[in-house]
C-alpha cells in the first residue's frame, strides 16, 4: 500500500464516542438491522444508542465499540470483523447488510453485482451505486487488504438453533442452520433441474439415433444428434461448475456463521451452564462444522442433481405408456419403504454413535491434560483399561448404527436387480405387442440406469445424512448452554470506589445446598476487605455473584444502592474485574494485559507489571512483551502466570476488584508490593478471597466464612 493510501487510512479512523454523533448512530442502526426480521423500533434504537452512550462515554471506546454495544442492547447481535472487501462480497452480504466506515462517514453496503456495490450513507440516508475501485478509495484501501467492518443480525446467527424447552430435534436444527442460505439452496434446485433435463440428452439421442438407424440408415441425422448431444452435455457441464461453486461459498458462510456466532456466545454463557460440565471438551463440538461442509457439499453436488435427474426421468417415463407409470409407482413406493420403515431408528443409533466417539477423545484429553496424576503407579494401567471400555461402547453403538445402514443397503440393491428384471420383462412385453418401439425401450432403460445408479448409492448417501444429523445434535449442545441476559440497566458511571451491600444472601446449589447462606455484610468505597475461609465456603461462589456470573438465589446484592440482578451483567463488569488463577489465553503478554482494552500504552503495561513484580522477568523472555505464550501461561511460571492475572486486573482500573485465590500462592514480597500499589493508585474496593490468614492481615477487614458458608463472629479491624 502507498503511503498516500496510509495516510488516507489513518485519517478515517472511526469517530470517538460523542453525543452529537447518536443521531447517525440511530440512522445507522435502522439501515444495518437484518433484512429478514421485523423493522426495528425507531424509539427502541434511540434508548439502545442513549444507554451504550451512557456505559462508554468515559472509556477509551470508539464508534465501532458504541455500534456494537447499541445493537445488544436494542436486542441484536453486532460484530466488529477484520475482512478484505472480497470476503465481505462473497461471504458477509448474501446474509444481511454490513456496516463500513469511509472519508464521508458511516455507510452501510446492502448489496453487490456485477463488481459495483449498492451503498447508503448513514448521515443523510442516500443511496448510491459504487464501483469497487470507487468504494476502495472511499475506504481508503487497496485492494486485497483487511479492513474493519460490523454486521448488525439476529440475536446470534444460529440463534433458531438453540432449543426453546426441550431438545429440539436433529431435523429442526438443520432446517434452521441453513435457513440463511435459502437464497443460494433455490439457485442449486434451478441448477439441479437444469442439469436433470439436459441429462435427459443421452436417452433422448439414443432412443432417436436407435429409431434413424433402423428406419432411415441416413449420416446427416447421426451426425445433427452427436452435435446437439455434446452442445446439451457441454451446458450440463458449465451450470455443474457452477453449482460447485455456489456449494464453496455456501460451505464457507456456514464455517464462518457458526465460527463467529460461538465466539460471541461462549463469553455470554452463565456460569451454571458450566457446573457440571468440561467446557474445552464440549467445546470439541465445533469440529463437526467440517461433517456438515464435507457432507453438505456431496449432498448438494451428487444427491439434489441425481434425485432431480432421476424424479425427470420418472416422470418422462410415465408418458410412455400407463404401465410404465405403474412401475414408477411401485419404484417410489419401495424407496420410501428403503428410506422410512428399513431406516428406522437410524438417527437415534448416529447420535449414540457420535456420542461415544467424543466420550473416547474426551479421556484422551484427560491424559494429556493431567499427565501427573496417570504417570502415578498403576495410572498407566487406568488409562488403557478405560480407553478400552469407552473403545468398547463406541464399537457396540457403531455395530448397531451399521446394521440399520447395512440393512438399507441391501434393501436397495435388492430393490435394484428387481426393478431392473421388471423393466426388461415388461418392456420387452410392450415391445412385442407393439405399444412400445425398440427406441423407447433403449431409452426407457438408460432413464432407469439413472434412477437404479441413484438407488445403488442410497446406502452411502443415507449414512452421510446420518452423520449429518448427528453433526446438528452435537452443535446443538453448544447453541443450548445458558446465556446470561443482555436486559438490564447500566450502572452509573462513577469516581469514586464502589459500595456493596448484601442483606440475607445466598445461594442454592442444584443438588439442594445454600453455600454461602444467609451473608449480611457492608463493604464501604474503597475498603479493602479479606474473605477467609476454608475450602468449600462458598468464597469463590460470592465473589461470583458480585461479579455477575450468577444470581443469588437468596436475599439482595446492593452496587451503589441498585439490585445487582437489574443491571446489565456487560455493563456490570467494565467496573468489576475478577482474578483467578488459570486465566491466560494464548497470545503475547501484551495482548493478555490488553485484553478487552486495547488502547492501553506502553507505561501503563510497564507500570502494572511494576506492581505485581512481573517487569523484570517479562523482560527477560525473548520477545518481552510480545513473547508468545500457551493457554497455561508458558514460559512464565505458573506463579508468573497469576502475576500477570493480577496485572490485567489492575490495569482495567475498575471501581470493585475481586481476586480469588489468586494471592494464596504467590510470595510476601508480592503481596508487599501489591498492597502498596493499592494503596497508591486510584481507589477502588477490594475483596480478597483467601485460606491464608497472613494474606488476610494485610487486609483492612477480615470477613470470616465457616464449612457451610454462614458468617463467623465478626473480627475487629487489622491494620494493613
Amino acid at each position: 500500500m502507498n503511503s498516500d493510501s496510509s495516510r488516507l487510512r489513518k485519517s478515517l479512523s472511526p469517530p470517538r464516542c460523542e453525543p452529537e454523533a447518536a443521531g447517525e448512530l440511530v440512522q445507522l442502526l435502522q439501515l444495518a438491522a437484518p433484512l429478514d426480521g421485523p423493522a426495528p423500533e425507531v424509539e427502541r434504537l434511540k434508548s439502545a444508542v442513549w444507554r451504550a452512550e451512557r456505559a462508554l462515554v468515559t472509556t477509551r471506546a470508539d464508534g465501532w465499540r458504541w455500534l456494537v454495544e447499541a445493537a445488544e442492547l436494542a436486542g441484536y447481535r453486532g460484530v466488529c470483523l477484520r475482512r478484505p472487501w472480497d470476503a465481505v462480497r462473497d461471504e458477509l452480504l448474501p446474509t444481511g447488510p454490513v456496516v463500513g466506515h469511509g472519508a464521508r462517514g458511516w455507510l452501510v453496503v446492502r448489496g453487490a453485482s456485477g463488481g459495483d456495490a449498492e451503498v447508503v450513507r448513514a448521515a443523510d440516508g442516500l443511496t448510491e451505486t459504487l464501483s469497487q475501485a470507487e468504494l476502495l478509495a472511499e475506504l481508503g484501501v487497496d485492494e486485497g487488504e483487511a479492513l474493519e467492518w460490523a454486521v448488525v443480525q439476529a440475536l446470534g446467527p444460529a440463534a433458531p438453533l438453540v432449543a426453546e424447552a426441550e431438545r429440539e430435534s436433529p431435523w429442526s436444527r438443520l432446517r434452521y442452520l441453513v435457513g440463511p442460505e435459502a437464497r443460494d439452496l433455490k439457485i442449486l434446485v434451478a441448477f439441479a433441474l437444469v442439469v436433470g433435463m439436459l441429462n435427459l440428452a443421452t436417452p433422448v439421442a439414443v432412443e432417436a439415433l436407435v429409431n434413424t438407424v433402423a428406419f432411415v440408415g441416413l449420416l446427416q441425422p447421426i451426425i445433427v444428434l452427436a452435435l446437439v448431444l455434446a452442445l446439451c452435455l457441454g451446458l450440463a457441464g458449465a451450470v455443474i461448475a457452477m453449482e460447485h461453486v455456489v456449494v464453496e461459498m455456501i460451505q464457507r458462510r456456514l464455517f464462518v456463521r457458526v465460527a463467529t456466532d460461538l465466539a460471541w456466545r461462549l463469553p455470554r454463557v452463565r456460569r451454571e451452564g458450566l457446573d457440571r460440565i468440561h467446557g474445552p471438551e464440549l467445546v470439541n463440538r465445533f469440529f463437526d462444522v467440517a461433517t456438515l461442509q464435507k457432507v453438505g457439499a456431496k449432498l448438494l453436488l451428487d444427491g439434489l442433481t441425481v434425485v432431480l435427474s432421476a424424479g425427470i426421468g420418472l416422470i418422462v417415463l410415465a408418458f410412455y405408456h400407463p404401465l410404465l407409470l405403474a412401475f414408477d409407482v411401485f419404484l417410489l413406493a419401495a424407496l420410501a419403504f428403503v428410506i422410512g420403515a428399513m431406516g428406522r431408528g437410524a438417527m437415534t443409533s448416529a447420535i449414540k454413535e457420535s456420542s461415544a466417539k467424543y466420550a473416547v477423545a474426551d479421556w484422551l484429553e484427560e491424559l494429556v491434560r493431567h499427565p501427573l496424576a496417570f504417570q502415578l503407579a498403576g495410572g498407566r494401567e487406568v488409562a488403557i483399561d478405560h480407553a478400552d471400555t469407552l473403545a468398547n461402547t463406541y464399537l457396540e453403538r457403531r455395530g448397531k448404527h451399521y446394521k440399520i445402514v447395512l440393512r438399507q443397503l441391501l434393501g436397495a440393491l435388492a430393490l435394484q436387480v428387481v426393478t431392473s428384471a421388471m423393466l426388461l420383462g415388461l418392456g420387452g412385453w410392450l415391445v412385442k405387442v407393439g405399444q412400445l418401439t425398440l427406441g423407447q425401450l433403449v431409452a426407457s432403460w438408460l432413464i432407469v440406469s439413472l434412477v437404479l445408479a441413484a438407488v445403488t448409492k442410497l446406502g452411502g448417501q443415507l449414512e452421510s445424512v446420518y452423520d449429518m444429523l448427528a453433526a446438528v445434535d452435537k452443535l446443538g449442545y453448544l447453541f443450548d448452554l445458558p446465556l446470561e441476559l443482555e436486559t438490564g440497566e447500566t450502572p452509573d458511571r462513577r469516581e469514586r470506589p464502589a459500595q456493596v451491600e448484601l442483606q440475607g444472601v445466598g445461594y442454592a446449589w442444584p443438588d439442594g445446598r445454600v453455600i454461602p447462606t444467609s451473608l449480611d455484610l457492608s463493604f464501604a468505597p474503597g475498603e479493602t476487605v479479606a474473605l477467609l475461609g476454608p475450602c468449600g465456603s462458598g468464597k469463590s461462589t460470592l465473589l461470583e455473584l458480585l461479579h455477575g456470573q450468577r444470581r443469588n438465589t437468596h436475599g439482595r446484592i446492593d452496587y451503589d444502592g441498585v439490585d445487582l440482578r437489574s443491571l446489565r451483567p456487560a455493563a456490570l463488569r467494565t467496573q468489576v474485574a475478577l482474578a483467578r488463577s488459570g486465566e491466560v489465553i494464548a497470545g503475547t503478554v501484551a495482548d493478555n494485559l490488553r485484553l478487552g482494552n486495547p488502547g492501553l500504552r506502553l507505561d501503563t503495561l510497564q507500570a502494572v507489571l511494576e506492581a505485581v513484580g512481573l517487569w523484570d522477568a517479562v523482560q527477560r523472555l525473548p520477545g518481552g512483551l510480545d513473547t508468545e505464550l500457551t493457554s497455561f501461561g508458558r514460559p512464565l511460571s505458573a506463579r508468573q502466570a497469576d502475576l500477570l492475572v493480577l496485572a490485567r486486573v489492575l490495569a482495567s482500573e475498575p471501581r470493585l476488584l475481586l481476586l480469588d485465590g489468586v494471592l494464596d500462592g504467590l510470595d510476601e514480597r508480592t503481596h508487599a508490593l501489591l498492597f502498596s500499589h493499592l494503596r497508591e493508585r486510584p481507589p477502588c474496593t477490594v475483596i480478597v478471597a483467601t485460606q491464608r490468614r497472613d494474606v488476610a492481615q494485610r487486609c483492612a477487614r477480615i470477613v470470616e466464612l465457616d464449612d457451610r458458608g454462614t458468617l463467623r463472629s465478626p473480627t475487629p479491624e487489622v491494620q494493613a
